[in-house]
């Protein structure tokens, strides 16, 4: 970093980034919701791991033994949150009639993006993302996450957690944004802030 970053700035030097952030200014009266919004992140990932935990052992205890009910729980798994994903946008709105990617709103586009460009939507969009689609966005998808992680078979929680997290903060960064009169950082800072708050 050649420049100095002063305090109330945020650069965007790092080592594996999710598009460029501008140098966003924030106002240091919001360090409280940036702070509430770490504790509400730590209280869902304590939430996450007991209930996981609880899932973990009712696994363990009836399906991990028997090869066939793991293989028919992985496909149960896929099938419901392909499914789920797959139907949401259909039908928010525009019907199920429409099945083009390209006439669906930013918020609906969520459910169908790779969550890499829907972490990158998140931190950088210009456009507003429905707040009743967002937040039930990120209900389903920690629900789902949490019920996904411990299958037999290969997964993470790395672009889950920040994918849920970025959803929350931008639901948080634009209420925040509009009951302010858009006194407020950006809401693509607070979707930065809640990927992090999720972590």
């Amino acid at each position: 970093v050649t420049e100095p970053v002063h305090w109330g700035t945020m650069g965007a030097a790092a080592p594996l980034s999710f598009g460029h952030f501008d140098l966003g200014e924030y106002n240091i009266l919001e360090m409280p919701l940036f702070m509430a919004m770490g504790v509400f992140g730590g209280l869902c990932g304590a939430l996450f791991n007991a209930s996981n935990t609880k899932l973990s052992k009712w696994r363990m205890r009836n399906i991990s033994k028997h090869k066939r009910r793991r293989f028919i729980e992985v496909i149960i798994v896929t099938v419901t949150v392909t499914t789920f994903h797959f139907l949401v946008p259909l039908f928010d709105g525009q019907g199920p009639s429409v099945a083009n990617i390209d006439t669906f709103t930013i918020t609906e586009r969520l459910f169908w993006a790779p969550g890499g460009e829907s972490i990158k939507a998140l931190f950088h969009s210009r456009e507003n993302f429905d707040p009743v689609l967002l937040t039930f966005f990120v209900i389903t998808y920690y629900v789902l996450a949490c019920w996904t992680y411990g299958l037999s078979v290969p997964s993470g929680l790395f672009v889950p957690s920040l994918l849920t997290g970025a959803a929350f903060g931008r639901l948080t960064g634009q209420a925040a944004h509009h009951y302010s009169g858009g006194a407020t950082a950006d809401p693509g800072i607070y979707a930065l802030m809640g990927a992090t708050a999720f972590l």
